[in-house]
Formats: structure tokens, sequence, C-alpha cells
């Protein structure tokens, strides 16, 4: 995987995960006034480098480990409480109205 072809077969790599990257960002920008949008994150990572015996190892590169939804657990763990509560008492008023 050394040489000339190792090389631009590393730029290449980077280039479509960042590339990627970008992509996602957009989606990002495009959805900021979508009602219940999440924001997505992309995790980048080494990716498994090449071992040459006598010389070590050659790194092969970077790809795109996941991309995450960005929430908060705890907002919404609350929105689900208080929303429950609210169907509760919205139908406790509705029997208690008849």
């Amino acid at each position: 995987m050394s040489g000339l072809f190792g090389t631009l077969n590393n730029a290449t790599k980077g280039l479509l995960v960042q590339q990627s990257a970008l992509q996602t960002t957009s989606h990002n920008i495009s959805n900021a006034n979508t009602e219940g949008y999440s924001r997505q994150k992309v995790t980048m990572v080494a990716d498994n480098p090449y071992t040459l015996g006598g010389i070590g190892q050659l790194g092969t590169g970077v790809r795109i480990a996941s991309i995450d939804r960005i929430v908060d657990p705890y907002v919404n763990n609350q929105l689900r409480n208080e929303n429950s509560s609210l169907e509760m008492y919205s139908q406790k008023s509705d029997v208690l109205a008849n």
C-alpha cells in the first residue's frame, strides 16, 4: 500500500469522508427550522493500518465510524413524563366535565 497509489488512495478516502461530513452539515442546516429535528454528528476514526514486515505499520487513512443524532436524554425523559401527566389530567378533566 505504500507508494504513489497508496498515497492517492489515502487522499481519496479522506476526501470522501470529508464530503460525507459536509453533506451531513448541509442536512443539519437545511433542517434547522424543522420542528422535532435533532442535529447529526459524524464521528471519524483512523482506518486499520497496513502492516509491512520489517518496516512497521502504514496508515490507511480515515473512515466514518458512525453518524449519531445529538439529543439530550434528560430533556427527552422530561418531555415524555410531562406529556404523560398532561394526558392523564386531560382524561380526568373530560370525565369530570360530563
